[in-house]
């Protein structure tokens, strides 16, 4: 499996890690819609990234959607989500909750990033930001012990990480220090992780 996107894509990273913590083998081709759009449509029409390449040469994009395709790759022994009940509600609960805080962040930074600065309306940018800052709060609540969800990594710890890091990275002073003790200790435990030590983006 081939799996298109630069790990400095928290949408792509959240994949990677997942794919690793499977023991799933793929080759990473790191290309980007910034970077060589042709390239990303010749592969998903939408233009983004990931997408994964299966073996037979189909194509399967948008994270959530390829991470559930892996889950049932490798069976419900080893998926990281629960395959029914209200375990599989939580897990898929937190995962929400971290992935539209991610895009919320998202926002701000192609307004940050992309709008000439003449257009820049402060207000939606601020709203964005509070959005962002609501999202982190909330999973600042769901005290790990030591996981989201009990005893086990789940995708729910994976994504949580992912998202959190990825916001610290782009803007610490959404995340001042000592105010969201938990996502901190979270963040600290997944950094500890091989699987997002081997996908840390390249500055």
């Amino acid at each position: 499996m081939i799996l298109v996107g630069r790990y400095r894509s928290p949408y792509v990273r959240r994949v990677a890690v997942t794919m690793r913590q499977l023991g799933l083998d793929y080759e990473p081709r790191l290309i980007t819609a910034w970077d060589d759009l042709d390239g990303v449509t010749g592969i998903n029409p939408v233009g983004r990234v990931p997408a994964l390449i299966l073996d037979d040469g189909e194509v399967l994009v948008e994270s959530s959607f390829i991470i559930d395709y892996l889950d049932g790759l490798v069976g419900p022994e080893k998926a990281l989500t629960p395959p029914a009940g209200p375990e599989r509600t939580r897990v898929q609960q937190i995962v929400a909750l971290a992935v539209g805080t991610l895009d919320k962040m998202a926002m701000v930074i192609y307004e940050i990033r992309e709008r000439p600065p003449e257009t820049l309306h402060p207000p939606w940018l601020e709203r964005n930001k509070s959005q962002v800052f609501s999202g982190l709060a909330a999973l600042d609540r769901l005290a790990p012990a030591p996981w989201l969800t009990g005893d086990a990594l789940t995708q729910a710890d994976l994504s949580v990480g992912v998202v959190t890091l990825f916001v610290r990275e782009r803007d610490p002073d959404m995340m001042p220090a000592g105010r969201f003790p938990n996502l901190e200790a979270m963040m600290e435990r997944c950094e500890a992780l091989p699987v997002f030590q081997e996908t840390q983006p390249a500055i």
